[in-house]
């Protein structure tokens, strides 16, 4: 997937950042790995999302597994 942010001037003049995620069967479960990257070394883009992706990843196994989010986190577009 490729994505541009547009919510931060100083983001999107870095450009579009690449996410894949990989989902893989491991026995009676699956692992997923999700990458987040960018050809701009030493990224704030990548650096400020790489602190959110815990929390996603996270809350979207509380959601597959008990059909509620664990945690719930509002980031205003001025933070």
């Amino acid at each position: 997937m490729s994505w541009l942010n547009e919510w931060k001037p100083e983001f999107k003049a870095e450009g579009n950042s690449r996410c894949v995620y990989e989902i893989e069967p491991t026995g009676e479960s699956a692992k997923l790995k999700l990458t987040h990257s960018i050809e701009r070394p030493d990224s704030k883009f990548i650096e400020a999302v790489s602190e959110g992706w815990p929390m996603v990843i996270s809350n979207l196994k509380s959601l597959l597994e008990t059909g509620n989010v664990a945690l719930v986190y509002h980031r205003g577009h001025a933070d």
